[in-house]
């Protein structure tokens, strides 16, 4: 079975991933060049800007790169979300 990618599911949401997109443009960086740059995957790169990984390194890696303010991009401050003690509650 072949998954098929999720795209923005709200206006305001194909309105960020737009704006990363022009971004990147006019910087004339590729997102194969930003995941070298970085030490990651290019998925990753693409992952991120359409906002399916969040990560407030990389956001802000991003942003310096195109030269615009991470909140311009990214609204909404990523809060990771917080795990356990490993094995609690297994067993």
């Amino acid at each position: 079975m072949t998954r098929r990618a999720r795209g923005p599911e709200t206006a305001e949401e194909f309105e960020l991933v737009l704006q990363r997109t022009l971004a990147l443009k006019r910087s004339g960086l590729t997102q194969q060049q930003l995941a070298e740059r970085w030490g990651v995957a290019q998925p990753y790169v693409s992952r991120l800007m359409n906002g399916h990984d969040r990560s407030t390194k990389y956001e802000a890696l991003f942003a310096k790169a195109v030269g615009v303010p991470v909140r311009t991009l990214w609204p909404e401050p990523y809060v990771p979300r917080r795990r356990g003690p490993a094995g609690k509650g297994q067993g």
